[in-house]
């Protein structure tokens, strides 16, 4: 089965965000639970975004022209 590119990508984008959606609300309620401090939570989190961010822009430029140090 062929899935034309807009349904794909509409596809992809829709289960990244939804499933971040479900995801991050419960997870730092769940490590909390499990006995990490706040500030260790928000570092965990923000590192995950970051990441996602990071690559994002890094992927898709030459190491001459890229957009993080």
């Amino acid at each position: 089965m062929i899935i034309p590119s807009t349904r794909w990508l509409a596809l992809d984008y829709f289960t990244y965000f939804f499933a971040y959606g479900i995801f991050l609300p419960f997870i730092a309620i769940w490590l909390n639970g499990e006995g990490l401090e706040a500030d260790i939570i928000g570092i965990l989190l923000a590192t995950s975004l970051y990441r996602s961010f990071y690559w994002l822009f890094n992927d898709r430029t030459d190491s001459e022209t890229s957009l993080s140090p």
